[in-house]
């Protein structure tokens, strides 16, 4: 694949002068400090956080209470020191915190359970934040343990003008009579809380899938997913390192209702082991995928950071970063209406490297951000960036302003 070659721009050297900083701590917020709890003893307790979004209250939060029991929370935060929780109850077994999707004013909520045989996946919905949270629970669904317990949701536009938008839920399902997971798909209504038509296979046939990602666009949804591939006989084996299988992005259109639409893409080398990606819907009708592979049995340390720009014709134009120096932080984009998305990396000792996307997919300005060195960003509200800061046990988050020049 013929990739165009992104600029990442290297930091003052020492001794020179200072690298200007484009994120203030913004002073009208104040931190929050999350502690965990369980049964009231807080020196046995950590907490876990998964993803963040914004609502026009503020922000929420999915996360873990873990100690003698672990317990699903949801977090709300107004990002001036306020605070509320939501226990969803206790959870069993390896985990993800609870996955969110803001719906309009409301907020739909994945949480995952394990039993001794099958994980469970189940849907809530939460809504008057402001006064006493509401929940309101919907469907479960069952599927068979494996490596992969990421699930995946997004808003599912209306199919005709006006009409009822629906929540698409997708996870991979591990199939013991095939030993291959498929990528699985669901819709239901947000306001009923009820699945909506049957469950569909969305991955092709034959295919092993894992990790799926779904992102709204218009008509519908993109939905991307990590393929095994084949192990080359050709390839040379180094005996003290674990071998395993290629892994690669594979993207597909689902229409209105969750069906396919059209053939399947391939965006990264069959040959190579796809390690971490994230994904956005961007512009009218694109999609932007980040993504560190590596030859498999080799260290990601050293691996390019590379992008695809996928259109709805299928056309794809292709970014890579091929300086070694990243480090091996995982890319992910933070996105809000109206506005740029930005991109971001964890790069080597906690540095945190930040860039915005031009009209045209490409990663401008992507250079480190020293302002913000340990923090974690989560989500962003326009120009307002929630980062997380570990402090022991506990966890800080904090609110910053950026101003990025995508120019």
């Amino acid at each position: 694949m013929k990739e165009v070659p992104l600029k990442l721009l290297e930091p003052m050297k020492k001794g020179g002068p200072r690298q200007a900083s484009r994120c203030e701590k913004m002073q009208s917020s104040r931190a929050t400090i999350l502690r965990a709890e369980v049964g009231g003893d807080k020196r046995k307790a950590v907490i876990e956080i998964g993803n963040a979004v914004v609502l026009p209250s503020g922000f929420a939060l999915g996360a873990l209470s873990t100690g003698a029991e672990t317990r699903a929370l949801i977090i709300w935060l107004d990002g001036k020191g306020g605070e509320k929780r939501v226990d969803l109850g206790r959870v069993h077994g390896a985990v993800e915190a609870p996955l969110l999707l803001a719906h309009e004013k409301e907020l739909i909520v994945a949480l995952t359970d394990n039993d001794a045989q099958f994980t469970t996946i189940r849907l809530a919905r939460i809504s008057e934040w402001k006064r006493k949270p509401q929940v309101t629970w919907g469907p479960e669904f069952s599927t068979q343990k494996d490596e992969s317990s990421i699930v995946s949701m997004a808003s599912l536009p209306g199919a005709v003008a006006g009409g009822p938008d629906l929540i698409a839920l997708s996870w991979a399902d591990y199939d013991k009579s095939q030993i291959r997971s498929q990528i699985k798909l669901v819709t239901l209504s947000p306001r009923s809380m009820m699945q909506v038509g049957e469950q569909r296979v969305i991955s092709g046939s034959g295919e092993d899938a894992i990790a799926p990602r779904l992102q709204t666009r218009p008509g519908g949804v993109w939905a991307t997913w990590l393929t095994y591939g084949k192990i080359s006989t050709d390839s040379p084996v180094d005996s003290s390192l674990v071998w395993e299988p290629p892994r690669y992005l594979t993207t597909q259109k689902l229409g209105s209702t969750g069906a396919r639409e059209g053939k399947a893409l391939t965006l990264s080398s069959k040959n190579e082991r796809v390690l971490v990606f994230d994904a956005l819907s961007y512009g009218k009708d694109s999609l932007f995928v980040a993504f560190r592979e590596t030859l498999p049995g080799h260290a990601w340390g050293t691996s390019p950071l590379r992008a695809r720009l996928v259109g709805l014709d299928g056309s794809i134009r292709n970014f890579v970063f091929p300086n070694d120096k990243l480090g091996p932080g995982a890319p992910f984009i933070l996105s809000s209406d109206k506005e740029s998305p930005w991109l971001v990396s964890r790069g080597e000792e906690d540095r945190v490297l930040l860039g915005a996307l031009d009209d045209e997919g490409a990663v401008r300005n992507f250079s480190l951000e020293p302002s913000i060195r340990g923090q974690i960003p989560l989500t962003r509200r326009g120009s307002e960036l929630l980062t997380i800061e570990p402090v022991g046990l506990d966890l800080r988050l904090n609110l910053f302003r950026c101003l990025l020049d995508k120019d």
